[in-house]
């Protein structure tokens, strides 16, 4: 296990990650204000901006979706904790892609807001390794150990 830390204004990361390995994360630290009713959307680009993983506010509700419903998790404290990071479990090479980290919430009026927080893009290789590395693409405050 290692922690990765970014700051709130990363714009783009890349995750590097083999195939075979036990989970990858993909990172996101909010440091922002949360809406009342608050949802963690993770999405992936290259497949119509598909729901890979939803995190509904703090009652814990969680709903997942599309084929990593067994391979994806969030922390149950994410929203509490502002750790909004997705882990990934047996990353494969066709996980290789762009992920975006979204906050989504209900105005008053009922209409349904979503704001991109950041984008991952995951980079799986064929061969094993034991530590994957984060590397930043801009100005990325990160502490890595």
């Amino acid at each position: 296990p290692y922690l990765c830390e970014f700051s709130q204004h990363a714009s783009a990361v890349v995750v590097q990650a083999y195939e075979g390995m036990e989970s990858v994360l993909l990172p996101y630290q909010y440091s922002g204000m949360l809406p009342e009713v608050p949802s963690v959307v993770w999405r992936r680009s290259d497949l119509n901006q598909t729901v890979i993983h939803l995190l509904k506010d703090k009652s814990g509700d969680v709903k997942k979706e599309y084929r990593y419903s067994e391979r994806t998790s969030m922390k149950t404290n994410a929203l509490d904790s502002r750790d909004f990071s997705l882990t990934l479990k047996k990353p494969q090479l066709s996980d290789s892609s762009n992920y975006t980290c979204n906050l989504q919430w209900e105005t008053e009026w009922k209409e349904t807001k979503e704001r991109r927080l950041i984008q991952v893009q995951l980079q799986v290789k064929g061969q094993t390794q034991t530590t994957p590395t984060a590397v930043d693409t801009g100005q990325i405050l990160r502490t890595c150990s």
